[in-house]
């Protein structure tokens, strides 16, 4: 089946008489009326009025009120009826999050590996101090709403695009890291010190809702300054601020 605006208004009608919060309620119907007023305009959506089986998918808005916030922020604020795909694919903001714990874990592993990797110098062969990669801004810097329909984000459906190319620098190179699907955050990396005095934060910024507003996620890794000299890593903790923003 075809998925039209139309479509979706059904559906979302079936959620909203279902919804038990009256704030999601509201979103509901909101979205609904910015669906109908795009359908009215567009002659294959207003020609397939009549046609739609109200009973299919879209149930997160009877079962969970929560769960399709930000599906239902995208259904409101359409500009389009032909991006409506685009907001159908947003997932709860809960489950938006987990890509940025999940990969400061796999970063703070991959730091771990080079910190604790024995290295020598090129032409010297002499042992290089343990360290972590080099400084690296923010992959994809996604300031400014730039993975919500702006420049990393050419199908405008709020996230950023795939771009293998830039994560080709020495520090994402070093930490074998990069994303090769389609994602909410921006990534940096800011390391300082050596041997017991080294440490390192890896955080991600995202926009969930493309206010312009950035949640921050970060995880902190320190040397263990009581290795007697070898290379070993102590402590880490995890910070998160605005993490549904």
């Amino acid at each position: 089946m075809t998925w039209t605006g139309v479509t979706v208004t059904a559906l979302l009608t079936v959620g909203c008489a279902s919804a038990q919060n009256a704030d999601t309620k509201a979103t509901c119907e909101s979205a609904i009326s910015r669906l109908l007023e795009l359908c009215t305009n567009h002659p294959a959506c207003r020609q397939n009025l009549t046609e739609v089986n109200k009973a299919e998918e879209l149930e997160g808005c009877k079962r969970n009120d929560g769960n399709n916030e930000s599906k239902l922020e995208c259904f409101t604020n359409l500009k389009r009826i032909e991006d409506v795909g685009a907001c159908r694919k947003l997932k709860p903001k809960e489950e938006m999050t987990h890509e940025a714990i999940d990969r400061l874990d796999m970063i703070y592993r991959a730091s771990a590996h080079y910190y604790t990797a024995p290295r020598v110098a090129a032409g010297t062969g002499l042992k290089i101090e343990c360290q972590f990669p080099v400084n690296q801004p923010m992959t994809p810097d996604v300031r400014n709403k730039a993975c919500c329909g702006g420049t990393k984000d050419r199908d405008n459906d709020n996230r950023c695009d795939v771009d293998t190319s830039q994560w080709t620098s020495p520090t994402w190179s070093a930490l074998n890291f990069q994303m090769n699907d389609q994602h909410y955050y921006g990534y940096t990396y800011e390391s300082s010190g050596t041997d017991a005095n080294a440490r390192f934060t890896v955080s991600a910024y995202g926009d969930l809702d493309c206010d312009g507003v950035l949640s921050t996620f970060q995880r902190f890794g320190f040397a263990d300054s009581s290795s007697n000299g070898e290379c070993a890593l102590g402590k880490s903790t995890f910070y998160k601020n605005k993490e549904l923003e």
